[in-house]
């Protein structure tokens, strides 16, 4: 993931920490990676009418679009501005904590100070309204590193957005859904097994939690109103719906990584990053080292077994993985901390930080802990049953 430069704060957008993304210099924020979707890169005023046109938008991204297009555009008109304060050299202040090094195509940060991370799950949130409202207190007049924090907070809420629309990719589940929906996804597969079954045996917690939420809500009402063309549609897409839940939670094996006792070989292709192997081997496999396991990368030519290092370019973005292309991108301007986290996503693990849409208040809630490598690459280290997860993956 990238993150975002420190900048100086815009008003109420200074709030939107957690979101923060782009191309530029670190901040100590907390902050997502989004793994496996490609980041908001480039000019973003005709994403935010794509989005709106969408069918799965809604009347939060209705009501306030013309002032939505107007920020986005104005970003897009600043864009050059934008760039030179990303590249701008790190101040006194930054130079303190951090190292500017060249890995390879790209510049990162080091960080020289140690983190403190906090050992429990924090919350964050971010809107539109919120973006708007501090947009226009300033009446659209902003200095340059107050154009480069509208930007990052913008990039990063049409992220989200497009995951959300465009993708349908899972927006309701918090770190706490894990073990309700593992539970209806066994009823419904049990009832599956039963001939003539068209009512799972859920419990009173199971039906708690699914009136909770809008859309299992209504299926469960399907299921409940002994209508056999509703029914049928409705275990169904229950069903759907609870087995795509459930992979947000799930290891993903990566198939090419073999053990031999307490070390896990993790073949990779280098690509750009070929005259970096031993500044990036050196950041993952520290981050990636424990008494009950490390982490050693074996630098590979190139094959379709294994996944391959890429470099991205781009105003604004982030860097991802993609668990069907075996693919790991790269920014400019990140954290070396990132590089594990990236790593850790080609082990198998999905990122542990929870997007939640709330609709009738048109925001996002961030779930994430600081003290978790997968929830929080600026802070985080790798946890105990992240090393058990490993050990059960790769006995």
């Amino acid at each position: 993931m990238s993150i975002a430069r420190l900048a100086p704060p815009l008003l109420a957008l200074a709030a939107l920490t957690l979101s923060a993304c782009g191309k530029g210099r670190p901040a100590d924020v907390p902050e997502p990676t989004h793994a496996f979707r490609a980041p908001v890169a480039g000019d973003i005023g005709p994403l935010v009418q794509t989005f709106a046109d969408r069918p799965g938008a809604g009347p939060c991204e209705k009501k306030n679009l013309s002032t939505m297009l107007e920020i986005a555009q104005a970003i897009d008109a600043n864009s050059d501005l934008i760039a030179q304060y990303a590249a701008s050299p790190l101040t006194k202040e930054e130079a303190a904590r951090l190292r500017e090094v060249q890995i390879g195509p790209i510049k990162a940060y080091e960080p020289l100070v140690p983190a403190v991370p906090k050992t429990d799950w924090l919350v964050d949130v971010s809107s539109w309204d919120t973006i708007i409202e501090g947009y226009r207190a300033k009446g659209g007049k902003l200095n340059q590193g107050e154009w480069y924090t509208l930007s990052n907070k913008v990039r990063a809420i049409l992220f989200d957005d497009k995951d959300r629309i465009v993708t349908g990719y899972v927006a309701y589940l918090g770190h706490a859904d894990e073990v309700p929906v593992r539970k209806i996804a066994a009823s419904i597969a049990a009832c599956r097994k039963i001939p003539g079954c068209q009512v799972p045996a859920f419990t009173a917690e199971d039906r708690v939690w699914m009136n909770a939420q809008p859309r299992y809500a209504s299926w469960l009402a399907d299921l409940d109103s002994a209508d056999p063309a509703k029914l049928a549609n409705a275990l169904y897409y229950l069903e759907m719906r609870s087995r795509y839940a459930v992979l947000r939670f799930d290891m993903h094996k990566n198939n090419s990584v073999r053990r031999s006792g307490n070390e896990l070989v993790l073949p990779i292709y280098a690509g750009p990053f070929a005259d970096a192997q031993t500044q990036l081997a050196g950041y993952v496999e520290s981050m990636w080292k424990s008494d009950l396991l490390h982490l050693r990368i074996e630098w590979m030519p190139q094959s379709p077994s294994i996944y391959s290092l890429f470099f991205g370019e781009g105003l604004g973005a982030r860097s991802w993985v993609n668990w069907d292309d075996q693919k790991v991108v790269f920014y400019s301007d990140i954290k070396t901390t990132s590089f594990a986290h990236e790593f850790g996503h080609v082990l198998g693990f999905d990122d542990h930080y929870y997007t939640i849409w709330d609709e009738s208040k048109c925001t996002y809630r961030y779930e994430y802990r600081e003290d978790d490598v997968m929830s929080n690459s600026s802070t985080g280290h790798v946890l105990e049953s992240e090393w058990q997860t490993l050990l059960q993956t790769y006995p």
